[in-house]
């Protein structure tokens, strides 16, 4: 956290309501960014399993 001696109450408050709103909106982009990406990994699976026919 910034500690700093000359802010005054007020400007305490506002700076930790917006520290936990910068977390809490870090978290919500996290959760949304890990199902977007397991969304897009399931979406089709024969997609994954085919790969190019090479035979030797």
């Amino acid at each position: 956290m910034i500690e700093n001696e000359e802010e005054d109450e007020e400007q305490r408050r506002e700076r930790i309501l917006a520290e936990e709103n910068g977390q809490d909106l870090g978290a919500a982009l996290g959760v949304a960014l890990g199902l977007a990406s397991t969304l897009l990994e399931d979406e089709d699976p024969l997609l994954q399993e085919e790969g190019p026919a090479f035979t030797m």
